[in-house]
């Protein structure tokens, strides 16, 4: 029986974390895997990227304090294998609701930005709070990623998990048809020319 992976997000509108899910999606339902994702809400621009054959669920829900009960109906729904969860506080949320359904399978959370800085700013939430809430849901899951080692740094500060228990997975790069053939001073030479000297490239979007 195949391994059943659910992907759990807000939605699929923009930013780099909800790329990347899609991207790993499209990979490991290639390798063979039965990959479902499980939406808050069913909208957005990368929606048109999923392969043929991912399941997606919507789960009509606006309000992320509204999420726990869609998302404990989700998990005993699919009883999936691996929960894969990220944004924060989707992360938390998540890990109540695996919780509730009786933990069926493994989850795992992933964080790319510093939540103390990210967080406090974005959504207007304490660094107690966000201590709190950290501190009673992430120590509760399979295992926690990061994808950078200061967001590592800030999550053990946050959750008062030990270094160890927290894993850094580099976001993946060089996507596309192409780039797999070429070697990387090949791309540089068609980025800077010949000899350019040192380069610093910085990739993101600008919000």
């Amino acid at each position: 029986m195949k391994t059943k992976i659910l992907i759990i997000l807000p939605n699929l509108k923009s930013g780099g974390a909800e790329r990347l899910a899609v991207s790993l999606a499209n990979e490991w339902n290639f390798q063979g895997y039965k990959v479902e994702f499980g939406l808050l809400e069913k909208s957005g621009k990368f929606l048109d990227l999923i392969d043929n054959g991912i399941v997606i669920h919507d789960l009509n829900t606006l309000k992320l304090r509204n999420s726990i009960v869609p998302l404990y109906r989700l998990f005993k729904l699919t009883r999936p294998d691996v929960i894969w969860s990220g944004l924060w506080p989707l992360t938390a949320l998540s890990i109540i609701a695996w919780i509730l359904a009786g933990k069926m399978g493994r989850l795992y959370t992933i964080d790319h930005n510093q939540l103390s800085i990210s967080t406090v700013r974005s959504l207007n939430v304490s660094r107690l709070a966000l201590k709190i809430i950290t501190r009673g849901t992430y120590p509760f899951a399979s295992g926690n990623m990061a994808v950078a080692e200061g967001v590592k740094s800030d999550l053990v500060a946050l959750t008062g998990l030990p270094d160890k228990k927290i894993k850094v997975i580099y976001n993946p790069a060089a996507q596309g048809i192409g780039y797999k053939s070429q070697s990387s001073n090949q791309i540089k030479d068609k980025l800077w020319g010949r000899d350019p000297g040192k380069c610093i490239l910085s990739v993101g979007s600008f919000k």
